[in-house]
């Protein structure tokens, strides 16, 4: 998607944005190497598949490259704290398998396609972050990942968009501290994992919740047992985090 990354045989998708139009690249990118370009129209110079939607074209491939490996994808979505809680997850699966993750902020319908393209035969799961800005993003990005797992931090205008990619049996995992998350009602069979900071009715909760220096000590109470916990972060959001993590 940006010509000064070219190497020779690779595949240019000519983006459009409100500031940039990659069309006008698509000849040089040919020059650089590039074997072919994905566009919406015609360009001179250029070898070019023509497509609806450079955009959608460029999600629908990445679909297809994530499907080429059986890897098992935790998909994770929320107004606030999904980038935290991607990278407590990621480093908890990461403690059994390797796991590719999305890195840094690049959880938009470009960035999350780049991280579905780094995915190779060693990793075995994949921790993919989702955000969105408009109505329908959270959707068109959970059916390109296919998410095995489904995180929702707190609550989107389009919360449960993430599902649409899912199996029909991938597990949902909800924070029930968030009043709109904790009335949430699927029609399916799907089994859904509630976790809280304090409501002792959940799947997974908090108790013991002490600041120690520059971390939070707590106990993590869940239906086998407890485990005594430690995060080297302040906040009773990054409880939930780990909470959701666990």
């Amino acid at each position: 998607t940006d010509t000064r990354t070219i190497k020779p045989g690779s595949l240019f998708i000519a983006l459009k944005g409100e500031n940039f139009d990659g069309h006008n690249f698509a000849a040089k990118a040919m020059e650089l190497g590039a074997e072919a370009v994905v566009t919406e129209r015609p360009v001179e110079g250029a070898r070019c598949m023509i497509v609806d939607s450079t955009a959608r074209a460029l999600l629908d491939i990445a679909g297809y490259y994530r499907s080429k490996f059986d890897v098992k994808v935790v998909g994770v979505t929320g107004s606030v704290g999904k980038t935290t809680t991607k990278d407590m997850i990621a480093l908890v699966v990461a403690q059994k398998y390797k796991t590719l993750k999305t890195q840094g902020n690049h959880n938009n319908e470009i960035g999350m396609p780049q991280t579905l393209f780094g995915l190779d035969s060693s990793y075995e799961a994949a921790v993919i972050e989702m955000g969105m800005s408009h109505q329908g993003e959270i959707s068109r990005m959970s059916m390109s990942c296919q998410p095995d797992v489904a995180v929702i931090t707190n609550i989107v205008k389009a919360k449960l968009e993430i599902l649409d990619g899912a199996a029909y049996d991938a597990p949902l995992i909800l924070c029930r501290d968030d009043k709109l998350l904790a009335g949430v009602q699927l029609h399916s069979d799907r089994k859904v994992y509630y976790y809280s900071v304090s409501k002792k009715d959940c799947d997974v909760y908090a108790s013991g919740v002490k600041t120690v220096d520059n971390s939070i000590t707590f106990t993590i109470n869940y239906e086998g047992g407890k485990i005594a916990a430690q995060i080297n972060c302040l906040g009773e959001h990054n409880v939930k985090n780990a909470l959701a993590a666990f």
